[in-house]
């Protein structure tokens, strides 16, 4: 399937490239009126050559016009008007320059983009993570395609890894499954990084550029049944549109101090295989774990839910701790808890 990526998830590269129309209703109005006031000043420069004008501002037509009065009135004229044109001229070529700069960068800009999910979906994991790094940056780089490269991302993360290591499989299957969960770890950290709203110093974050606290907040993050290694989001933010259902955490999975603009979708079956932390986390709208199931410790202290937190059919087979949240400290009462709850009172 990543064979495919590239192909799925084209952007409007040919509309991104496409010169955008020049503006000739601007260019010919500026023409006309600076054709039009070059005409009055020349007939005034013209009258005062030759005599038509007088002190009194009266105009004062003479019976006889010598011409080598006349030639050199015309002659001012002509070139107050060739004065223009070339003015006008330079305009049009200016704006045509512009026109032609933006579309090579937007030609050159697609051009990176179909390479960076060539490499996504190469056979070699090192040529995957050097597409998830030139994915990002692109992503950085080019704020009118940022979602479909954010698309391109959660896209990989929503196919299956591969099977999971059992008895009988090969050594090979397994360093390759290894390699597989470590390009999906590196899609994760670029994207969260880009999503804290808290973000002390980029220049010391794991992604190979630096960069700007925040930069990909409002993008949708569709993680639906996407499989996902050691999430660690601490001091995300994250959109309205955002839905992690049926999402599959393997490993320690860490939400603390984040913030969801909308509602904080994990229905349906989300699957906590690891520990996790909710810790301060706070979501303006609801908080919806239906029929999630946490296998390890699952800490949502201080957690707070702007509405309501639905938690019906969810099971806990480890500890919960629910102090200081919004939802009470013995937990979720429609929840299925398999162990004593460290928060529930006595």
């Amino acid at each position: 399937m990543r064979t495919h990526l590239r192909d799925r998830f084209k952007p409007a590269a040919t509309s991104a490239a496409r010169a955008p129309a020049l503006p000739r209703s601007n260019i010919i109005t500026v023409a006309l009126i600076s054709v039009a006031v070059t005409l009055v000043l020349a007939f005034l420069a013209f009258a005062t050559l030759v005599g038509l004008a007088t002190p009194g501002g009266r105009l004062d037509l003479p019976a006889e016009v010598d011409v080598f009065e006349v030639v050199p009135a015309a002659g001012t004229l002509l070139g107050l008007i060739a004065v223009v044109l070339a003015g006008v001229y330079a305009y049009r070529r200016q704006r045509i320059t512009e026109v032609d700069a933006h579309s090579a960068e937007a030609v050159e800009l697609s051009r990176r983009f179909e390479s960076a999910t060539a490499q996504l979906g190469a056979s070699s994991s090192a040529q995957r993570v050097a597409g998830v790094y030139a994915l990002s940056r692109l992503a950085d780089e080019w704020p009118e395609q940022r979602q479909t490269c954010v698309d391109v991302l959660c896209a990989y993360l929503r196919m299956p890894p591969g099977a999971v290591e059992e008895a009988g499989s090969t050594t090979e299957e397994a360093t390759s499954l290894r390699a597989e969960i470590e390009v999906r770890r590196t899609i994760q950290r670029e994207v969260v990084i880009r999503l804290d709203h808290n973000l002390e110093d980029a220049s010391e974050t794991p992604t190979k550029v630096p960069v700007e606290a925040g930069t990909w907040t409002g993008c949708t993050l569709d993680l639906r049944r996407a499989v996902l290694y050691d999430w660690q989001a601490d001091r995300a933010r994250f959109s309205a549109q955002d839905s992690f259902d049926e999402a599959v955490f393997e490993g320690e999975t860490l939400f603390r101090k984040v913030i969801f603009d909308g509602n904080a979708e994990f229905h349906t079956g989300a699957h906590f295989g690891g520990d996790v932390a909710f810790n301060d986390a706070f979501v303006h709208g609801e908080a919806g774990f239906i029929s999630a199931k946490f296998d390890g410790e699952a800490e949502f202290c201080a957690f707070e839910a702007g509405k309501e937190a639905f938690f019906v059919h969810a099971i806990f087979e480890g500890t919960i701790d629910f102090r200081d949240s919004s939802i009470g400290p013995g937990g979720p009462p429609s929840a299925t808890i398999r162990r004593t709850a460290r928060g529930r009172e006595a």
